[in-house]
C-alpha cells in the first residue's frame, strides 16, 4: 500500500529502474512506511487485527472506484496485527469526487 518515494521509478510498494554505480551505497530510496490510521478498539484500547477499511464518497455513501486510488488493493483493505492502514488517493479520473467528498 502506497507509493515509493525514489529518484527512480516509483510505484505502488515498489521501486525499479534503479541504476547504480559499483559499490555505490544508495540512500533515500524510500517504501511508505506509515499508514493514514490506525483501527482500535474502543473499550480495550488496542489495535483491531483484521478490520475491514473503505474508502466512502461522503455524498452519495457508495464506495470510491479502484481508481481513485494509486494502488486500487487499498480499497476495501483489512488491517494487519497492528491495527494500519493506508488511503494514496488520486483525482485523476472524472469518477473520482473532490477531496471534500469523501470519508472513510
Amino acid at each position: 500500500m502506497g507509493k515509493a518515494d525514489s529518484p527512480f521509478t516509483n510505484g505502488p510498494q515498489r521501486i525499479s529502474g534503479i541504476a547504480v554505480a559499483s559499490g555505490a551505497n544508495l540512500q533515500n530510496l524510500n517504501l511508505p512506511l506509515w499508514p493514514n490510521g490506525t483501527v482500535y478498539n474502543s473499550v480495550a484500547r488496542v489495535p483491531v487485527d483484521g478490520a475491514g477499511v473503505t474508502m466512502l464518497n461522503a455524498v452519495t455513501k457508495a464506495a470510491l472506484p479502484g481508481q481513485c486510488f494509486d494502488d486500487p488493493v487499498q480499497q476495501n483493505q483489512v488491517t494487519a496485527a497492528n491495527g494500519f492502514y493506508k488511503f494514496d488517493l488520486n483525482f485523476s479520473d472524472a469518477s473520482c469526487p473532490a477531496a471534500a467528498d469523501i470519508s472513510s
